[in-house]
């Protein structure tokens, strides 16, 4: 949980964003790994962190499946390795594992349109723009 507090940090997720200002980075990272824990239909040993050369951690992703499709449930890279190509290793890495276990032909992925570091990996790695979906909320 602390990997996923601390990644929340100048995140362009405008989703994980708002909740971060509503109900703060820990209580957020929080509900965000019960929900993938508990609810998702992944399993926990397909959850990966990632590592540079010398040890440090960079990120993680959730690769789970959600009641229809395999899924990238969440990645999160910690703000001073942002900007080295993790993001993309990391959706590579969650996609094989995806295939592997699941063997299914589609595995989604979502962003938001406006996170264009994210969109760039997602289309590096092999993704396509196939879907939109428009999310509205009241509060």
């Amino acid at each position: 949980m602390d990997l996923f507090r601390r990644s929340l940090l100048r995140s362009l997720d405008t989703t994980s964003t708002r909740e971060v200002l509503r109900t703060g980075a820990a209580a957020h990272a929080r509900s965000e790994v019960a929900f993938y824990h508990r609810e998702m239909r992944g399993r926990r040993s397909w959850w990966r962190t990632a590592r540079t050369a010398t040890g440090q951690v960079v990120g993680f992703v959730i690769p789970t499946h959600n009641s229809v499709v395999p899924m990238v449930g969440y990645l999160g890279i910690l703000p001073e390795f942002r900007g080295r190509g993790y993001a993309a290793e990391l959706l590579a890495e969650a996609t094989r594992i995806l295939v592997a276990e699941t063997h299914s032909e589609v595995v989604r992925a979502e962003t938001n349109l406006t996170n264009h570091p994210m969109v760039a990996a997602l289309e590096l790695v092999g993704y396509r723009d196939r879907i939109r979906r428009l999310v509205f909320s009241a509060a």
